[in-house]
């Protein structure tokens, strides 16, 4: 399990990452956005700085950008996020690896099913499509732009 997001992490360095676990032949592996859970020293620090944009708790998930990272945007965090899922489950990758156990085949195709589904179903488009917008019109948590982001699943809680 990799968990991009931290302080030091950059576009760049996630990307790298990715590679890593593809050209060291990992069979199987989960590309998480960091993600503050209540009473940990680092979601006290995320809020005191202001970085956390939604109290949405069906996002928390790692799968899903709640905090404005240091080094990036939310929507270059959450796109390095899907595109290391994107790069480790590809199709012609599960067929390049040998396999010592028929059940990482298994993990590689349950992998690249769920990664080629997230960008489909239709809450998680229109969540990118939200955090997208956000990324774009606000500076981050130093500037005097900078607002929680809301989602319309924020709204109906």
């Amino acid at each position: 399990m990799f968990v991009f997001g931290a302080d030091t992490d950059t576009p760049e360095s996630l990307a790298y990452t990715a590679d890593y676990a593809v050209e060291h032949g990992l069979n199987s592996a989960q590309f998480l956005a960091l993600t503050p859970l209540p009473g940990t020293p680092q979601t006290d620090m995320l809020r005191r700085e202001g970085r956390i944009f939604t109290n949405n708790w069906s996002l928390y998930d790692g799968l899903h950008v709640v905090f404005w990272p240091k080094r990036m945007s939310p929507i270059e965090l959450q796109e390095a996020v899907l595109h290391a899922h994107t790069h480790f489950y590809k199709a012609k990758r599960m067929f390049q690896i040998k396999y010592k156990v028929p059940m990482y085949r298994r993990h590689q195709i349950q992998g690249y099913l769920i990664t080629r589904a997230w960008e489909h179903v239709g809450e998680n488009r229109e969540f990118m499509r939200e955090l997208r917008e956000y990324s774009a019109t606000h500076a981050g948590p130093d500037s005097a732009s900078f607002d929680s982001f809301k989602t319309e699943l924020d709204a109906s809680k």
